[in-house]
């Protein structure tokens, strides 16, 4: 995805990019310290993640924002402060800062990487203008880690592309157990996705499993599953029925259908390889 910025009041500007495979939302948000001080008397960095307390996904509002240090406590980049010192040739600075989260209110601290330039802007920010804030957008940072940590994904190289684009929402859909009718309606794509990827034919789902069980390609207890993932999802689409506990059991079949059906097979290909 590339750079985005949408219209939002005075308060700020939102912007999503992908690093590294890893879409990092976040929002520069120009807020005033007291409530009614003019704009710029404040910014802050709100990076997009799974909360590890309560398991929402919210725009983190970070701020004490530090370099990672040595042991020995020289900084990462020493002497360095002003950003017509930083080159394009250098590595970028890991930083950590800590904020709330703002439906539980629990403390999260953040480890990211941005671009040593960008990072003075950021602590600049909060001292000059919006003006210098703007200028972060352009910068690449990605979110690295954070404390506690969120919830380990469901997703895998190995699982099919168009798949892996749906994992992540329906599986915050099931741990928020919300919407249980959409998370079946997703499993049941994703189930889609992965037998045509596998060279399933048919004119339907139903086809496309029975042809991979004939191909020997899915054991009778793995069709049979998928056929009740089709079904279930099936009236999640055209009934708009399901039930969390319903949506949390077939989101699990579907991960252990495609570790089975595609990271499985890539493991042992690649141990073979090393044989």
């Amino acid at each position: 995805m590339a750079a985005m910025k949408e219209s939002t009041d005075v308060s700020g500007v939102v912007f999503s990019k992908t690093v590294d495979s890893l879409e990092v939302h976040a929002r520069l948000i120009v807020v005033s310290s007291m409530g009614h001080s003019p704009p710029g008397s404040l910014t802050m960095f709100q990076p997009r993640i799974d909360c590890p307390h309560c398991g929402n996904r919210v725009d983190l509002a970070v701020s004490n924002l530090f370099e990672y240090r040595f042991k020995t406590g020289v900084p990462v980049f020493p002497h360095i402060r002003t950003e017509t010192e930083m080159t394009s040739n250098r590595p970028p600075v890991r930083c950590y800062g800590s904020g709330g989260c703002p439906i539980c209110d629990c403390p999260v601290l953040i480890v990211f990487e941005v671009a040593a330039s960008d990072f003075i802007k950021m602590q600049s920010a909060a001292k000059e203008s919006i003006r210098v804030a703007a200028g972060f957008v352009d910068g690449k940072y990605a979110v690295i880690d954070t404390f506690p940590k969120s919830p380990a994904g469901a997703d895998d190289p190995a699982f099919p592309k168009k798949a892996r684009a749906l994992i992540p929402t329906i599986e915050g859909m099931v741990r928020r157990k919300e919407s249980p009718e959409l998370a079946l309606a997703g499993c049941r794509s994703v189930l889609e996705v992965a037998c045509k990827e596998l060279g399933g034919e048919g004119r339907n789902l139903r086809d496309r499993i029975d042809d991979l069980l004939g191909k020997t390609l899915l054991t009778k207890p793995l069709a049979e599953w998928a056929h009740r993932l089709r079904l279930d999802g099936n009236a999640a689409v055209h009934e708009i029925e399901g039930t969390i506990e319903q949506a949390a059991e077939l989101f699990e079949f579907m991960k252990l259908f495609l570790d089975v059906t595609f990271v499985l097979p890539k493991r042992i290909a690649e141990r073979r390889k090393g044989d």
